[in-house]
């Protein structure tokens, strides 16, 4: 064979050579670019149910907002939690706090696929707070604190508030006044001197007489009515037309509300209600309330006089004095849900709500 036909033959295996491996490269690239495509679009398709589970938690959120705006009492416990679903995306929203408290919202929204299986979640929480803060205690004079007292919610006192004994105050003070703090104490919030606009709440005596169960015509004279027994019977309102003193161990059972025209005093040896088993019942007096036994409920307190406290003093729910409150000996007040027949009792409407958001995995 020539020298030039050799050369011919050379250069024609190289052309054929570089042709395959144009083909094979143009055929990965495709490929790739195939596959590329595809990931691409089931990626695009997984972040769009990510997001589609992202707006049903946050649509569950924003159903609990406007549930309690309406009713603060509505709750969802974890364990039983509020479920809608919407089309192929559901939410379960739980909400969990106690009364007048911070609301935790939790919503957990899902996309599910055409079996039922769920393919994305995001969860999304909120922290709801009360347009208003039911305090512990509310006066419309001064708070006076000679004792040894824990309270365990605000304080509100259209006067002054001052404390030269003992106070373990697990919330804030308000003041229209001054707050003069002396002797041991321990405050967890703030203490706020010049409050303006602490407002009172009015308690209706003439619909509880209206409603009361129970009577008793209290006899006029200059003889102290006494009392050592009492039946509330079943959430009863127990209406006295005059002054009362409870004396001795008082005999307590039921529930419901005591309500005395005058002033209520519970005598020095005597007690209403105990640490162990505190009386389930409210007190509502259009007088002067003076505490020089014991004195412990599961209920509300409300004086339109001034209230005095030498003995002991126990309560789980809310003081309300229209005049002043003097204190010394023990007493431990916990805040707790007033009476249906004080409208702070049925507070609605909530005020902030604090967002955040977990991604949930996509599946």
């Amino acid at each position: 064979m020539s020298p030039y036909a050799r050369r011919r033959r050379c250069r024609g295996t190289i052309i054929i050579f570089f042709l395959v491996m144009v083909s094979i490269l143009t055929t990965s690239l495709l490929t790739t670019m195939a596959l590329t495509s595809g990931v691409g679009t089931q990626m695009a398709s997984l972040t769009l149910k990510r997001d589609q589970a992202y707006y049903a938690a946050e649509a569950g959120i924003q159903n609990g907002f406007w549930v309690l705006q309406n009713n603060n009492n509505w709750r969802a416990a974890a364990n039983a939690p509020f479920v809608r679903t919407i089309g192929n995306a559901a939410f379960s929203l739980s909400a969990v706090g106690d009364w007048n408290s911070p609301i935790l919202l939790t919503s957990v929204g899902t996309v599910s696929d055409s079996a039922g299986n769920i393919i994305a979640s995001s969860t999304v929480t909120a922290v709801v707070s009360p347009s208003v803060i039911v305090p512990a205690i509310t006066l419309g004079n001064n708070f006076d604190n000679n004792g040894n007292v824990t309270i365990n919610g605000d304080v509100q006192a259209k006067g002054n508030i001052s404390t030269s004994g003992r106070l373990n105050e697990n919330g804030s003070l308000y003041a229209g006044g001054t707050v003069t703090t002396k002797g041991s104490v321990d405050i967890s919030g703030a203490t706020n001197p010049n409050t303006p606009n602490i407002t009172i709440p009015n308690i209706d005596m003439n619909w509880l007489k209206t409603n009361a169960t129970q009577i008793v015509n209290v006899p006029s004279g200059s003889k102290t009515y006494e009392v050592t027994s009492l039946n509330l019977g079943n959430g009863g309102i127990v209406y006295f037309t005059g002054p009362v003193q409870f004396k001795g161990n008082v005999s307590i059972t039921g529930t419901g509300t005591v309500v005395v025209e005058g002033d209520m005093s519970v005598k020095s040896a005597a007690s209403f209600g105990s640490s162990s088993q505190p009386a389930n019942a409210n007190i509502v007096t259009s007088g002067n309330l003076d505490i020089s036994g014991y004195l412990g409920v599961v209920g509300s307190i409300y004086a339109t006089g001034a209230i005095s406290k030498n003995g002991g003093f126990d309560v789980t729910g809310v003081i309300v004095g229209q005049s002043d409150l003097n204190t010394s000996g023990g007493m431990t007040i916990t805040r707790a849900q007033p009476p249906a027949f004080d409208p702070r009792s049925q507070v609605n409407g909530v005020g902030t709500m604090v967002l955040s958001r977990v991604t949930g995995p996509i599946f």
